[in-house]
């Protein structure tokens, strides 16, 4: 696209590049190919390359989802966590064509997204401008993580460490020795 080479220069651009030829970050697992999705822009304000409806993807991004689709012949791509960017990538705002950009990417290949249900605006934007089956889910329940074994001993020696340091001085030594016996034992 003519876009992209007026942003970000003549291909293989400046990102993602290994021995002049655009790299792709990721790594192989049978028939499952697991990689992040590379950065929408880069250097200029963060929030200009996430939020200006314009901007077009450098070439790196742009090679990744053409060689999922074309080259690797990927059958479907799952977008894993929140606030992708390829739904807010340059095109109309419904009723995509060959010439917005989530449609150029993907063609007719099926996005997955997982979704989690507190932000439905952003997942609608996914499904109306990337044609994505959102997959919605609950927040998780959030508890404390304790320390157990070894490592809750070691936490309630390093609490008494702190509390001796102001009220007794004279036992540091003695706390100090039982919390690198542990450390030793435990091999943290």
């Amino acid at each position: 696209k003519d876009h992209i080479v007026d942003q970000w220069g003549k291909p293989p651009g400046e990102a993602y590049v290994h021995n002049d030829a655009i790299a792709l970050a990721g790594l192989e697992f049978g028939n499952i190919f697991m990689a992040l999705q590379p950065p929408r822009g880069y250097g200029m304000d963060p929030d200009k390359i996430y939020h200006t409806p314009d901007l077009p993807p450098p070439h790196n991004y742009f090679a990744l989802y053409r060689w999922l689709r074309d080259v690797w012949k990927a059958d479907a791509i799952v977008h894993m966590g929140k606030h992708g960017t390829l739904e807010w990538l340059p095109g109309k705002g419904v009723g995509l064509s060959s010439d917005c950009y989530p449609d150029t990417f993907l063609d007719d290949m099926p996005l997955i997204y997982p979704f989690i249900i507190n932000d439905p605006g952003e997942g609608m934007q996914s499904k109306r401008r990337a044609h994505s089956v959102i997959i919605d889910h609950l927040t998780p329940p959030m508890t404390t993580a304790d320390g157990y074994g070894e490592l809750a001993q070691l936490m309630q020696l390093v609490d008494e460490y702190y509390q001796i340091e102001m009220l007794d001085p004279s036992k540091m030594p003695l706390i100090q020795k039982q919390i690198w016996e542990l450390i030793q034992k435990s091999t943290i």
